[in-house]
Order: C-alpha cells, then structure tokens, then sequence
C-alpha cells in the first residue's frame, strides 16, 4: 500500500519496476531527494484526489 497525506494535486513517485509488472515505491522526500531518483526506473502517477493506492492495484507508470 502507498497513501499521503495531502491529494490536493497530482504526484509522482519514483519506483522500482520489476520484470514481473509490479513496482514498488521507493523513499522519496521531495523533489530535492536525488538519490531516490537515481535508484529509480520510473514513475508512479497519483492523480489529484486520491489518498490511498493498495496493493494490486493497476497504476499508470511512466518508465524512465
């Protein structure tokens, strides 16, 4: 599961996708966390509005 506190606009998180289509949210803290970016392979989208992802959920992710 992934939540946030605030869904007043739309996110991106970086992840790590796996060979298997799944993916999993790495630690990020704000856009000035460049390590997590590094580490990451792509990007979750988290549309305004929403609060929660659970797992096994379809979720849009933009590779990189």
């Amino acid at each position: 599961d992934f939540s946030r506190k605030r869904a007043d606009r739309t996110a991106y998180v970086p992840v790590k996708y796996n060979g298997d289509a799944t993916v999993e949210p790495l630690e990020y803290h704000g856009s000035a966390h460049l390590s997590a970016l590094a580490d990451a392979n792509g990007l979750l989208k988290i549309p305004t509005g929403t609060l929660l992802l659970e797992k096994g959920k379809t979720v849009y992710v933009r590779q990189i």
